[in-house]
């Protein structure tokens, strides 16, 4: 494996490719390449060489918790959630900022912000949903309303 051409082509992935897990796949095989390659070249790896490859860990763990948050967005139903995703996922792309891959978080956030009139209307029901359901019970059993007001 010739070295300068793995770390050439992993700084050419961050530029170009956008499909996180296909970067995330890239980085892997790449890194794993290199860790084995290291002890015959050490020569042929640069002190900026090294620095740059210590940083895809960070930058893989973005791209790891953005495939999470990924499986998570489907089932965004409450505004905590929402805030909670939005939150996550803009600090992903604040640090993926300077790769391609930021653009299909950004994709993400503007997908999940069409979807917050639905998401406001959906917990809107759930609160009046039990809120009605409360108001049935006290009028089911009005002892146990009179006992609530008097303590």
């Amino acid at each position: 494996m010739e070295v300068r051409r793995a770390i050439d082509d992993l700084h050419t992935s961050l530029e170009h490719i956008a499909a996180e897990d296909q970067l995330l796949a890239v980085i892997a095989d790449r890194l794993t390449a290199l860790r084995q390659s290291y002890p015959s070249y050490r020569s042929l790896f640069t002190p900026s060489d090294i620095e740059f490859l210590k940083s895809l860990g960070a930058i893989s763990n973005h791209l790891r918790a953005f495939l999470d948050l990924k499986e998570e967005l489907v089932n965004v139903n409450s505004l905590q959630e929402y805030e909670d995703i939005v939150s996550r996922l803009s600090r992903a792309k604040g640090a993926l900022a300077s790769f391609r891959v930021a653009r299909r978080i950004a994709k993400e956030i503007r997908e999940l912000n069409e979807r917050l009139p639905a998401i406001r209307r959906h917990e809107e029901a759930q609160r009046q949903f039990r809120l009605n359901g409360r108001i049935l019970d006290l009028e089911q059993n009005p002892a146990g309303a009179r006992a609530i007001t008097q303590w």
